[in-house]
């Protein structure tokens, strides 16, 4: 148990190193980067990203409550 509890451990520590990403924060790349991701029509592709799991969601549901009474 506390083998695999340090092996997540390790893990999420390993993942949230932030090396890499914060290399080149204010560089010209990495501010295109962010206005293009941040920009005009965030809205519109976060509903497209998450519109399969609120269906998944709404299905599962309404599959969950047939039969019920």
């Amino acid at each position: 148990m506390r083998r695999a509890f340090l092996g997540v451990m390790a893990s999420v520590v390993s993942l949230t190193c932030a090396t890499a990403a914060w290399a080149c924060p204010d560089c010209p790349v990495g501010r295109a980067a962010r206005q293009q991701a941040l920009g005009d029509g965030l809205a519109t592709r976060l509903l497209i990203a998450l519109l399969p799991f609120a269906f998944v969601g709404l299905a599962s549901f309404w599959a969950e409550r047939i039969g019920r009474r």
